[in-house]
């Protein structure tokens, strides 16, 4: 049987005198995937996320947030053990979002209006939502 190649199927490789033989690495590098919009995926997952916005506290919450801060401080000696909610600003769009956590408080810097965890974590007065102590 006679195909339309067959002049051609058996004849050597061409090898160039001029360029070098490119390794495999080389070779498949042609074809990979070409990223025309670099940093565009990262942009949109950005715009996909969602925060959440401040809320505005009544007279009656600030009044109960002022009335924990003051127990806090007179038993600060203590540690007593608090469940805090504060809302955290987002870095990178409007909004952010609200952080909860429990502990011991060992510092209530009135100076700098945060409350001191005994971890170290640090949550501004100015920030804070909810703050009950969990203990007596």
């Amino acid at each position: 049987m006679k195909g339309p190649y067959d002049d051609i199927i058996n004849m050597e490789h061409h090898t160039s005198s001029v360029h070098k033989r490119m390794s495999m690495t080389e070779r498949a590098a042609q074809f990979s995937p070409f990223a025309a919009l670099t940093g565009y995926g990262d942009q949109v997952k950005e715009a996909a996320r969602l925060t959440q916005q401040r809320i505005i506290l009544s007279e009656e919450q600030e009044e109960e947030l002022d009335r924990a801060f003051r127990e806090i401080s007179a038993r600060i000696s203590e540690m007593p053990e608090v469940s805090v909610k504060w809302f955290e600003e987002d870095a990178r769009k409007e909004g952010g979002a609200f952080r909860q956590k429990t502990g011991r408080i060992c510092r209530a810097d009135l100076y700098r209006r945060v409350l001191v965890f005994a971890d170290g974590t640090e949550t501004n007065m100015d920030d804070i939502a909810e703050l009950t102590l969990t203990e007596g």
